[in-house]
């Protein structure tokens, strides 16, 4: 398993991946509009996923992601407003998706936006949380182990589980603290 130090899509999801998913936009855009959308853009659907996959993950913070998780655990939901704790987390299995859209333009038209579905799935193995007034407002160090899958409609096109493992800093503060909602 590759260790990262930082999320890498490269790592995540694979060419083949990317590939089945520049397939998929071609068969759907091959049934829009007689064909003439695949027959220009089919060159181009390998490095347009990859680009819209990237824009999508532009700046993602995966802590951040597993927090917004986190914020709607009943079990959190259930701290007292106004106190300060710390809560340590056990084992758990956490999911984040992502919804990375592809778009063609050909002079004036523009296809019908498709959408994926990009799950990135975290495995952690153990992490503190500092809770401040039912907010997370930090994170304790930590060890997961990463995953992702890409999927259109239920259909899924790729991507594995615990591909690499991510190491949560040692104290990692939120910019804006992550309000617990419990609604989960």
């Amino acid at each position: 398993m590759t260790e990262i130090d930082r999320f890498d899509l490269e790592v995540l999801l694979s060419e083949e991946t990317v590939s089945a998913a520049g397939e998929k936009a071609a068969e759907l855009l091959a049934e829009a509009d007689e064909g003439k959308w695949a027959r220009v853009v089919v060159p181009m659907l390998g490095d347009r996923m990859r680009s819209a996959i990237d824009d999508e993950l532009a700046g993602f913070d995966p802590l951040a992601a597993f927090a917004q998780c986190w914020s709607k655990w009943r079990e959190l939901a259930a701290l007292p407003a106004g106190k300060r704790t710390h809560v340590r987390l056990g084992k758990h299995v956490v999911e984040y998706d992502f919804h990375p859209t592809l778009t063609f333009r050909f002079g004036p038209l523009t296809s019908a936006p498709i959408e994926f579905t990009l799950t990135v799935q975290a495995e952690i193995e153990a992490v503190e949380l500092k809770v401040v007034d039912r907010h997370i407002t930090r994170i304790g160090g930590g060890k997961c182990n990463l995953g992702a899958h890409l999927k259109y409609g239920g259909q899924p096109l790729g991507g594995s589980d615990a591909i690499c493992s991510y190491r949560i800093p040692g104290d990692y503060r939120f910019a804006e603290p992550i309000k617990i909602t419990g609604s989960g």
